[in-house]
């Protein structure tokens, strides 16, 4: 679901979620850990986030699971993309870059 891989002091973060890396819940939670993973090791310097599908960076939140959702679970779901991602790049507290192709 996500390819995680450090070289040359800089930790590469491969979106793998085909057909277009669509948030869902265990997509976000490896997402968080993995930003979390890198900000702790000494040995990172920067985080490039990407897509290993090309033409696709990530369509956002996994619609069908959205549409679904009752209201309180859909708040749920929009909170975890705008806070939580958003608190974990945040706590990085190193260089992060998104390599968007697509």
């Amino acid at each position: 679901m996500i390819d995680y891989e450090i070289r040359d002091h800089v930790a590469e973060i491969l979106f793998r979620n085909p057909p277009v890396n669509a948030l869902t819940d265990p997509f976000m939670d490896r997402l968080v850990q993995l930003l979390d993973q890198a900000g702790r090791d000494p040995a990172v310097r920067a985080v490039i986030i990407g897509s290993a599908i090309p033409g696709r960076f990530c369509a956002g939140l996994d619609l069908p699971a959205f549409l679904r959702a009752e209201p309180a679970e859909a708040r749920r779901l929009v909170a975890r993309i705008y806070v939580e991602i958003s608190e974990a790049q945040a706590r990085l507290g190193k260089p992060c870059i998104a390599a968007i192709a697509g």
